[in-house]
């Protein structure tokens, strides 16, 4: 799947999908901008919202989203620009590299 500048409806879905229940939910955001989602037990809970300036220097041709998962669920949709995600969420991030924070 090639994820975009604006995340396509389709592209929310396939990563609601992998949330712990594997239930397809849809978060109701605005699908134009990327967000840090945390998949929980039934749930997908935004935990973090990249503004959609940020968002549009996102458009990687290669990108394969199963591998955006780390080993604690985080997703980060947003790769290689600097994001300070304490400032924005005032939660501590746990990263495998995925994301410069």
């Amino acid at each position: 799947m090639r994820c975009r500048k604006c995340a396509p409806p389709s592209c929310w879905r396939h990563l609601h999908a992998h949330n712990q229940s594997n239930q397809p939910t849809y978060m109701g955001a605005d699908p134009g901008c990327f967000a840090l989602l945390n998949p929980g037990p039934g749930n997908t809970e935004r935990i973090g919202h990249l503004e959609k300036e940020v968002c549009d220097k996102f458009v990687p041709d290669e990108l394969d989203i199963d591998d955006l998962f780390d080993t604690v669920g985080l997703v980060f949709i947003f790769l290689g620009e600097a994001v300070n995600y304490t400032e924005k969420t005032n939660v501590e991030p746990a990263t495998k590299g995925y994301a410069e924070i």
